[in-house]
């Protein structure tokens, strides 16, 4: 797909997973919320994962790559799945409207 896009939810629907090879700079991180708010399986760089993730965290439906050969068989297997985990409703809800709302409130000091 590409162009105009009349709702996202058409999208989103037809995506298996994303792939987001950042490692440096900004950009990602926008990117990596979406994904994770429309619970899509993601394999994301180090360098993404842990803008939102601790080092050590394991986060269903997230895989973290950064050697090449890591990315290559990765993404092999994922593709091969027919059971690809996705991320879980809770970590999805964390990049909802609702929660973003709450969090400028109270980070203005509006609450």
């Amino acid at each position: 797909m590409h162009g105009f896009v009349e709702k996202l939810d058409d999208v989103w629907n037809c995506v298996d997973v994303m792939v987001v090879p950042v490692f440096s700079g900004a950009g990602a991180n926008i990117k990596f919320a979406e994904i994770l708010f429309n619970r899509v399986p993601v394999v994301v760089s180090q360098f993404v994962a842990t803008q939102y993730f601790d080092r050590d965290s394991k986060v269903d439906g997230v895989f973290v790559c950064d050697a090449d050969d890591q990315w290559v068989s990765t993404i092999s297997s994922i593709t091969e799945s027919s059971l690809i985990p996705v991320p879980s409703e809770d970590v999805a809800m964390v990049f909802g409207m609702d929660n973003q709302v709450r969090v400028l409130t109270k980070g203005l000091g509006l609450q």
